[in-house]
């Protein structure tokens, strides 16, 4: 609070400061004897936000007045904090920086620069660690070094940034005095940061200047620089190479941990494995290639494995480590390593093969077992994986659960995977055996169990215990489907025989349906065609008793030694006489009009208000399946119906449309008995009223228009509004437009409302 003390009686004016959570409300008030009296009522204080830690308080006295003026302060419910409480004082200056930021490297920079002291100053650390340093010699800065570039080390792994020694340079000496001869004081990196030992560095300085007159000021304060994590540091092996002896046991489901630690912290510590170059053997293709392994399972080949080590910060660190693996030749037909992506436990892996307890050499998985290739075997219908032991037998020493595989998988040996049972086979404990009787099949084998071979049934054709449908054109005796003959045809799938043609028909081979002979020709059934022998057994060879455009078919079997096929499409009879048919009337086929021909039909367009196509065909059957479709036409989707611009338009099926009504906004306006939609609101319109003039809403189509103030003229649509220098309701000039307002005012500049001529 600061008092001035006033001449005479004046009022002291005083302030009073209130300390809320995290606003400081200020006060302006009065001085009544000692107290400051303030009226709270009054929205005249003044908010000011603070943070919830400690604050600097800051007291400025300024000497107004000659030995007259005085200070008067006084403090309730105040914790003060002494100067050297630095962790407890909130920091003047706070900054951010990365713990990738070399020695000398920026931090920050601070302006020093006031109207009372030069620009040579002392600082002096009060509290805090020799990491930074205070100069005043931009030169002295080091740039922070590029960002490392990540390279492709292909084989699927992400790209990365290889190892590389480097070396830091020193620490600076730790001093605590900085003479600084510049405004402008640099911040700068003394020794390496590392976020894993400290996030944050407080530094509590003192700093001091001099007066021209060598009076010196100094005043505290305490800077806090925030650290930040960066990936610095790459992945480290714990061992230099490691070694897979598969002359104690080739293959096994205890990994060979590639173990690696990484010093940065969060995601920049997490650690990813990944297998990248292999070198093999010069005569491993042979071994891949022979037949007979096991001639070979002492001879022991020298593997290298390359592990690339990665953390998942960025950009990506990495390093490598090898890993060297002795294997029997027994075990590399299928050989491969694979290596956990989060874990590092490391495998040798030989799919189909299995090896013992202590064997160095691997053996095949046997027939109805499969092996994942780390040393265990276990049977298809199971989740049990077996080990090999000295002894010869096998112990479970691994089970999956719950176990989700078929009991009719079966495996040949050999196989990393069991198979599902094939077509025609039965499988039992992982055996499958086929079925080799040809009279017999079997249906599709479930999950659970496969079912009972069936005797091949007639119409069908079974080999290797799949039953096969004998097709139309085809006829099945159980064993086999057999083609129908010349004269004979099956038209159905799994016929048991081919039916004989009926007489005056004929088929060739593998037919499924018979044609009628030619008018010069005859059959007498289960036969093909052949020339008629005289006209007594033909007598289609005569003349044709059948309709017009009927075909005429011999048949001996017939009372009349013939039959006539069926009428032509689009009418209907016994084929000796056929009637026109009125797709018309028996099919519905036209929306409305219909025209029947003598064969077919043609429908009519469709009727007004509708739209659609005008089908013609021939025969009740065409007719059924193309009945003519006439949608109505929508004629307010098209210039509104006629009905005007927003005028409501409805649709009427069939008719014309209904005009009534206006838009949301509109009104209806009739003039002439036309009716019409206007504005409700005509102020809406853009030229509602003149330029330089507003428009007033008086009720629905009616409005009113006034010139903007300085402007007079005839602001309806169409005048004008020109300038009223003395605003009298008479424009400066003439206006194009009619009317008393719209001529010019005799006097511009004196107020004339009457336009009278007093002069």
């Amino acid at each position: 609070v600061e008092l001035i003390a006033p001449d005479g009686n004046e009022e002291q004016v005083c302030t009073e400061i209130e300390f809320l959570d995290e606003v400081a409300q200020v006060w302006i008030g009065v001085m009544a004897e000692e107290n400051c009296q303030i009226d709270k009522s009054t929205d005249d204080g003044v908010e000011v936000q603070i943070s919830s830690a400690s604050n600097k308080l800051e007291i400025f006295i300024s000497q107004r007045r000659n030995c007259e003026s005085k200070l008067f302060l006084e403090m309730t419910n105040f914790n003060l904090v002494a100067d050297t409480d630095f962790d407890n004082q909130e920091p003047i200056f706070i900054f951010d920086t990365s713990e990738e930021k070399p020695i000398r490297g920026f931090i920050a920079s601070l302006d020093l620069s006031n109207p009372f002291t030069t620009d040579s100053y002392r600082i002096e650390i009060l509290n805090g660690n020799g990491y930074f340093r205070f100069i005043d010699d931009p030169d002295l800065v080091v740039s922070v070094p590029p960002p490392k570039e990540e390279v492709d080390a292909g084989f699927g792994i992400p790209p990365y940034v290889p190892y590389e020694e480097s070396t830091s340079p020193e620490p600076l000496t730790k001093r605590t005095t900085f003479n600084i001869n510049s405004n402008n004081v640099i911040i700068i990196l003394a020794a390496p940061l590392d976020f894993r030992l400290q996030t944050e560095s407080r530094i509590a300085y003192r700093i001091s200047s001099s007066l021209p007159d060598g009076t010196t000021y100094s005043g505290t304060g305490v800077i806090l620089i925030r650290i930040s994590d960066y990936n610095n540091h790459w992945p480290s092996a714990i061992k230099g190479k490691y070694s897979w002896d598969g002359n104690e046991c080739a293959l096994s489901t205890d990994p060979l941990v590639v173990e690696a630690t990484d010093l940065d912290e969060t995601i920049n510590a997490e650690l990813e494995y990944y297998i990248g170059s292999i070198t093999r053997p010069q005569n491993e293709t042979f071994y891949k290639e022979v037949q007979q392994l096991y001639l070979y399972e002492d001879v022991m080949l020298d593997y290298d494995v390359t592990v690339h080590i990665l953390d998942k910060g960025t950009p990506r660190l990495g390093r490598t480590t090898h890993v060297s693996v002795t294997l029997s030749a027994a075990c590399v037909t299928t050989l491969g390593f694979e290596i956990g992506l989060a874990t590092g436990d490391f495998f040798v892996k030989a799919p189909g093969y299995y090896s013992a307890s202590n064997k160095k050499y691997c053996d095949p998985c046997e027939a109805g077992y499969y092996c994942h290739g780390y040393g265990l075997r276990a049977k298809c219908t199971t989740c049990d994986f077996e080990l090999l032991q000295p002894n010869g037998s096998y112990d479970i020493v691994e089970t999956v659960s719950p176990c989700e595989r078929s009991k009719t998988e079966f495996s040949f040996g050999g196989a990393s995977e069991c198979s599902p049972c094939k077509n025609g086979w039965i499988c039992e404990e992982g055996v499958a055996l086929p079925i080799l009787d040809h009279s017999m099949y079997i249906e599709t084998c479930s999950i659970e169990s496969c079912p009972e071979p069936l005797p091949c049934p007639a119409g069908a054709a079974c080999m290797f215990g799949i039953k096969q449908d004998c097709q139309p054109g085809t006829s099945g005796n159980g064993e086999r489907c057999v083609f129908c003959p010349p004269g004979r045809y099956s038209d159905e799938v799994n016929a048991a025989e081919c039916e004989c043609c009926l007489a005056g028909f004929e088929s060739s081979h593998k037919k499924a349906s018979c044609i009628p002979c030619a008018f010069n020709e005859i059959s007498y059934g289960c036969q093909q065609c052949v020339p008629c022998p005289s006209s007594e057994e033909c007598p289609c060879l005569e003349s044709n008793p059948c309709f017009a455009g009927v075909q005429c078919v011999n048949d001996p079997n017939s009372d009349d030694g013939f039959l006539c096929l069926a009428c032509p499409e689009g009418t209907e009879g016994n084929g000796r006489e056929c009637d026109d048919i009125d797709e018309c009337e028996v099919a519905g086929a036209c929306f409305e009009s219909c025209h029947n021909k003598e064969h077919g039909y043609e429908c009519g367009s469709c009727p007004a208000g509708y739209a659609g196509e005008t089908p013609s065909g021939i025969g009740k059957e065409y007719a059924e399946n193309n009945q003519q479709i006439c949608t109505d036409v929508d004629e307010c989707l098209v210039n509104n119906g006629g009905c005007g611009e927003h005028v409501l338009c409805s649709n009427n099926i069939g008719e014309a449309p209904t005009c009534e009504g206006c838009e949301d906004g509109y009104a209806v306006l009739e003039i002439d008995s036309i009716v019409t939609c206007k504005r409700a609101n005509p102020c809406e319109e853009a030229d509602a009223c003149a330029t330089n003039a507003r428009c007033v809403f008086i009720k629905p189509l009616h409005h009113a228009c006034f010139c903007n103030i300085g402007y007079a003229g005839d602001p309806s649509a169409g005048g004008e509004c020109g300038i009223d220098s003395d605003a009298d309701g008479y424009p400066d000039s003439n206006l194009n437009c009619q009317g008393a307002r719209c001529q010019a005012d005799n006097c511009p500049d004196i107020p004339n409302i009457s336009q009278s001529d007093t002069d």
